[in-house]
This record gives structure tokens, sequence and C-alpha cells, in this order.
């Protein structure tokens, strides 16, 4: 742009985006209950979730979706099937955990939830040998922010305190 500079009246167009206008957020890393979480994950790459002294390496924000999850499902502190009861108030949808025996039935409805549900450690069904009737699978076709909001979600309904849950940006 600074050799062929982009004329003014373009500039005012919907895609145009100035850097002055760019928020640049240096923070390496959060919890989601902080009050800019969503801002936070937004354009940005997850390095690892910290639930309670676990660290875990991960790479998208659905990585971070499930390991948050499967450590919840693993702690016995936490009654998970309050989660699974609860989902339309705290995903803000009914199916974004579901046993394996209902989502064969999704799938036979509709071939693409195949790829858009995860085991909690983060396996296909595709890729797995055997699946027993009573596993679960995990809705990731999900953004950052999306993410953020579910976490912090379930964070405020089990009372978990900020500095218990951390994300650790690239």
């Amino acid at each position: 742009l600074q050799t062929f500079s982009l004329p003014e009246d373009y500039k005012n167009k919907s895609n145009w985006y100035a850097t002055e206008n760019i928020n640049v957020i240096e923070i390496q890393e959060f919890s989601p209950l902080d009050e800019d979480a969503k801002e936070y994950s937004e354009g940005n790459k997850p390095k690892s979730i910290r639930v309670f002294n676990e660290t875990i390496k991960v790479v998208t924000w659905q990585d971070v979706q499930l390991a948050f999850l499967n450590e919840l499902y693993k702690n016995k502190e936490f009654d998970f099937q309050f989660i699974i009861d609860n989902q339309m108030e705290i995903f803000g949808r009914d199916n974004a955990i579901v046993s394996w025996s209902y989502f064969k039935e999704m799938m036979e409805n509709n071939s693409d939830y195949s790829t858009k549900y995860k085991t909690l450690d983060g396996k296909l069904w595709n890729k797995m040998n055997k699946i027993e009737t009573d596993t679960l699978f995990v809705h990731i076709n999900i953004s950052a922010r999306t993410c953020m909001k579910r976490i912090a979600n379930i964070m405020n309904r089990f009372y978990i305190s900020p500095n218990s849950i951390t994300i650790q940006l690239k």
C-alpha cells in the first residue's frame, strides 16, 4: 500500500481496515472469565490450557474446549451430568454433547455431523476401533468466541475461580 496507495474513497468501504483502527492485544495468558476473554481469543491461537493443576498443550480452540470438558469429566468433584442436562442454557443448543447412540441417529439424518463432533479425548468416530454406547461426542464446529463463552458459562455454573482455568496464547 505504500507503493500503490489505495484511493481515499475506497478506504470508506466496509472491507477496509486502517492499521490504526486494529486493536493489537498483547496478552500471553488469560482466564475465560476475564471480561475481554472473547476478544483475546479471537484472531489468536492457543498454546495450552491449564485446568486446575493440569496443563494441556493445544493447537486449536476446539482442542481447548475438549481439554476443558475432558478434565471436568474425569474430575469426580463435578457433576458432568448437570452439563449434559443443561446444554441449552450452557451451550445455547441441546445437542452440544451427545452419546454414541444418539450421535449415530444424528449422522443417519445428516452425514455432515460426522466431522463436527469428537470424543472428549479428541477422536473422530471413524478413527476409533470400538465405540461404547455411552461414549460422549462433543460438537466442535465452533469459533474461539463460542469456546470462551461455553467455558465461562460452565465455570460460572460450578463457581470455578478465574485463576483455576487459564489459557496461554502462542
